[in-house]
């Protein structure tokens, strides 16, 4: 009889499943972190499925898993720390809204940076709120940097925290690479906020907004997009492909040109993150553009600037400078554009029926006149 061993490409993903972990989450964390082809990853996920190795767990968690998984290794967190704006904005948005002996609660404190910040600012007491097993990482920093007497960390699901006294900050930083992907982490801010928070205390950020921009831009569309199965592989014909993609639409985190954008970039979102809830992120905006010069628009570019404090601005706009956040890409149908042509743009976000997940769906329509020339429907 042979001999066994795991295949080389299940090895990430079944790492990733020792937790309960979403499908959707997993198949994309991995896939991104391993270069695995993601429609192998979902094969080797279902087969395991169907031959009973892992079970469907019903869980209403306020956070979501990834949190436990990716985040849960500080090595994971260099990316944010190296971000200097990121850096250098929280920071002073933290200076600016704690004073002297100020209580403070950090939601999802991750690396302790922030939680770091405030104390350095002046507060008398952190609360550093961390699900995920960074937490001895975090703590062990805070007591190397003279930390520990000021800033107490406290492992679990943050939504169960309880103070003797409310605080007069609740902060965190909950914004995913799309913001809204990483949802369950405000849900939780929100929680905090509405159950400790003073009646006159604060938050961080204040305010976010987002925005969706129509873009050409050929080297994305090629790089990412669907342009790539438009031209002969190696000689072959790879058409498919782009069948396929369409198929199973994915978001690309990428550095887009600000010189590429279509249109001005259009504000779908703007949460007062003092009185918002998570409800907020899921919803259908239209917008109506009139197309100033011939062009082509082949995916769509998402960023959000955040008000951290009044004054305070961090924005991940590609016409600023470059965050760790970078941008969102999302592809579409390569269409044409004349002088007068009208875009009707249609964005909708919900929670997935089945993972819980966020899913996006864009919807183009293109008119010259009162004939309306192209329509199609995008989902993410």
């Amino acid at each position: 009889m042979g001999r066994f061993q795991l295949a080389p490409d299940s090895v990430p993903l079944l790492l990733q499943l020792a937790s309960p972990v979403k499908r959707e989450e997993v198949l994309d964390r991995v896939c991104r972190k391993s270069g695995i082809a993601r429609e192998r990853l979902a094969e080797i996920f279902d087969t395991l499925v169907s031959g009973g190795i892992l079970m469907d767990v019903q869980t209403d968690v306020s956070q979501a898993s990834e949190y436990s998984n990716f985040f849960g290794n500080l090595l994971n967190h260099r990316g944010m720390l190296a971000d200097t704006l990121r850096m250098a904005q929280f920071e002073q948005g933290i200076a600016q809204v704690v004073s002297g002996g100020a209580t403070v609660i950090d939601v999802g404190a991750g690396s302790g940076i922030l939680s770091m910040f405030a104390a350095r600012a002046g507060a008398s007491r952190v609360f550093a709120l961390e699900e995920s097993r960074i937490i001895d990482d975090a703590r062990a920093l805070a007591e190397a940097n003279g930390f520990s007497g000021i800033i107490e960390f406290i492992g679990g699901d943050a939504a169960n925290f309880r103070t003797a006294e409310p605080v007069d900050l609740v902060m965190g930083e909950w914004m995913g690479m799309f913001l809204f992907d990483e949802w369950r982490h405000f849900e939780t801010f929100a929680k905090v906020r509405d159950q400790l928070l003073k009646p006159d205390g604060q938050v961080l950020p204040r305010s976010v907004q987002f925005y969706l921009v129509p873009i050409d831009d050929r080297r994305l569309y090629e790089q990412c997009g669907l342009g790539f199965w438009e031209r002969p592989v190696s000689g072959f014909d790879y058409t498919l492909g782009r069948q396929r993609q369409l198929e199973r639409l994915q978001m690309s985190v990428v550095q887009a040109d600000h010189h590429t954008f279509a249109s001005t970039p259009w504000e779908i979102l703007n949460v007062d993150c003092r009185t918002g809830t998570v409800e907020a992120f899921f919803f259908e905006r239209t917008c109506e553009q009139v197309i100033k010069h011939a062009c082509c628009i082949d995916g769509f570019i998402g960023y959000f600037n955040l008000e951290l404090a009044p004054g305070i601005h961090l924005s991940t706009s590609p016409s600023t400078l470059p965050t760790h956040w970078r941008q969102a890409y999302l592809p579409i149908e390569r269409i044409s554009l004349q002088p007068g042509d009208i875009v009707t743009t249609s964005f909708r976000s919900a929670k997935h029926p089945r993972t819980g997940g966020p899913r996006f769906g864009i919807t183009v329509a293109h008119s010259r006149g009162a004939e309306q020339l192209h329509r199609a429907s995008y989902q993410y």
